[in-house]
């Protein structure tokens, strides 16, 4: 092919591949438009720090002494939305129960599990006496057993014999088959009644002299073992009483203590700021709470972009909306009163496993009580602004309905799904983890609602090793309120978990990778690529228009002037 002919191909070839991508919607993602405003505003008015976003504004105590926010549409002015963080909660997972109040590790709690099973070992040490006596009587009757066995007397023998078998499997069962003695003379009786039994009833004297053997080393290495095992451990957990004299108390009211607000610091993006990062820090607490003084954190970043979160030890990442504020909950070197250790000696017939569980109250308000909001809201009398709240334990499951008009008085489970997706994304490949969402009620007035939400997993770091723990959660209707218990299992070292405030708003295309270092040590912003394309159908069609008119004048060119190529 002449290359004149060889280049008219190829720009025909052009010409009819870019008419047909200009009649083809585009696949490429679009760029999200970025915001107008110059990033989240901060001001203080009177003992109040408020941020304004371009969607929302928050309000949250300006010295930071109570971790308590409260937040609205700008767009609408009757509703406020409130979350108080009220403390973390010690209990006990009993036979793996989810969270109850009633099993906070107290000492009474702690007490009463030593109680119990303390009274279930000593009914066993009875049974075991009881064996131990029906063993003596046993061997006497093997004795005997012999003694006619000797005389043939065989009828009286084997009758003895029989007796001896019954009361050695008494003993097999209340000791559970632990005794390999107990069934060893058992074998060796039944073997010497079928002797007896035979026409040639020598041997049977031996037998039974082994099963007599048997029975005693059942005594001494078995029941009298067992019995004094059973003795050790009922007064070990006695001895464990005096670790409840220490106890701290098994809720760790935050209203008791001193929070510190650090210092509001901008996210930025070369010279765009998409954010703002601080933190609240729990500096004072009572003296039994020592150990938690600077080691409970709220790590709080606001966006005003669409970004996606990258965490520094799980792995995962997370879409934060322009509508959210994402709080990470730090907890450091929690020191708990259920250690493992002393947990193993209670967990006789059951299981007792230690968690600490964060405790959250969320209510909606009419806007003209945001005075009120600050308040505990065990203390406010105002009627809820919604008589219901929505909740979604799995992004792919329906959302349930919770009523808010009328108390509980026990905890109900929140059940809640993990979900991970994988995105590449930027050159790289992100696990996105999807959220449980407590929707603050529907009205058909508001555009936007508020949210609370937070991802069914935590981040433990022990040393220089992090991995993922599940996470639960139960709730109790609280009247005009909602009670949130997040549950987390026990953990060494460092947990980390990201319950997230804002505005139910539509997810957009992320703009920002962010990548955050451990307790907000430390952010890495980077920009996603934007990925040229024609935004629009009339945009792709104009630029099939001009690819074609420039292919035809390309070939006019090259026919009229072959030597040109």
């Amino acid at each position: 092919m002449k290359p004149a002919r060889y280049l008219s191909c190829m720009v025909l070839a052009i010409l009819v591949f870019s008419l047909f991508g200009a009649a083809t919607p585009a696949l490429a993602r679009v760029e999200a438009q970025p915001s107008q405003a110059g990033g989240p505003q901060v001001e203080r008015t009177g003992d109040l720090t408020i941020i304004r976003t371009d969607l929302f504004t928050v309000a949250f105590p300006a010295n930071g002494t109570k971790p308590m926010f409260v937040w609205w549409a700008n767009n609408d002015s009757g509703k406020v939305y409130v979350v108080h963080y009220k403390g973390l909660v010690e209990y006990a997972r009993i036979n793996g129960s989810s969270f109850r109040l009633r099993n906070m590790a107290e000492p009474s709690l702690f007490n009463a599990i030593i109680l119990e099973n303390n009274l279930r070992d000593e009914a066993r040490l009875l049974e075991i006496e009881r064996g131990i006596a029906l063993a003596v009587s046993t061997g006497a009757d093997l004795v005997r057993a012999n003694i006619l066995s000797a005389s043939a007397n065989r009828s009286a023998a084997v009758d003895a014999l029989n007796q001896a078998v019954s009361n050695l499997q008494t003993i097999d069962n209340a000791t559970g088959g632990s005794l390999p003695e107990v069934s060893a003379a058992i074998g060796k009786i039944n073997s010497a009644i079928s002797l007896i039994g035979s026409s040639k009833p020598s041997g049977a004297g031996s037998l039974i002299g082994d099963a007599i053997s048997s029975l005693g080393g059942a005594i001494k290495s078995g029941l009298n073992s067992v019995r004094d095992l059973v003795k050790e451990r009922i007064e070990e957990r006695e001895r464990l009483r005096e670790l409840a004299d220490n106890f701290h108390p098994a809720f760790l009211s935050f209203g008791s203590t001193g929070w510190e607000l650090g210092e509001i610091t901008e996210i930025r993006s070369g010279d765009k700021v998409i954010g703002l990062s601080f933190t609240m820090t729990l500096t004072d607490a009572p003296s039994k709470f020592d150990f938690a003084e600077g080691n409970v954190e709220l790590a709080i970043r606001l966006y005003s972009e669409p970004v996606i979160e990258v965490g520094s030890g799980s792995g995962y990442s997370y879409n934060v909306s322009a509508g959210e504020m994402k709080m990470d909950l730090a907890v450091r070197d929690w020191e708990w009163n259920f250690e493992p250790i002393s947990v193993s000696i209670l967990n006789a017939t059951g299981t007792v496993e230690p968690a600490l569980a964060l405790w959250i109250d969320a209510a909606s308000y009419p806007a003209d009580a945001i005075g009120e909001c600050f308040k505990d809201l065990d203390e406010v009398e105002t009627t809820s602004a919604s008589p219901s709240v929505t909740f979604r334990g799995n992004p792919a499951a329906p959302c349930i309905r919770l009523a808010i008009t009328e108390r509980s008085t026990e905890a109900a489970d929140l059940s809640v799904a993990a979900t991970v997706t994988n995105q590449n994304l930027a050159g790289k490949n992100l696990m996105m983890a999807g959220p449980a969402k407590l929707k603050f009620g529907v009205s058909e007035e508001q555009d936007l609602v508020g949210i609370f939400k937070f991802v069914p997993f935590a981040t433990v770091t022990d040393g220089n090793s992090s991995y993922s723990v599940p996470v639960e959660a139960a709730y109790f209707n609280a009247g005009n309120h909602i009670r949130i218990y997040i549950s987390y299992p026990y953990f060494n070292g460092l947990l980390v978990h990201d319950p997230s405030i804002g505005l139910d708003t539509p997810q957009t295309a992320a703009r920002y990778l962010v990548t955050v270092g451990a307790m907000a040590s430390g952010l890495t912003v980077q920009q996603i690529p934007a990925i040229s394309v024609w935004p629009t159908s009339e945009g792709l069609g104009l630029a099939g228009i001009i690819v074609a008119l420039s292919a035809v004048a390309m070939i006019v060119i090259v026919r009229r002037h072959p030597a040109a190529v």
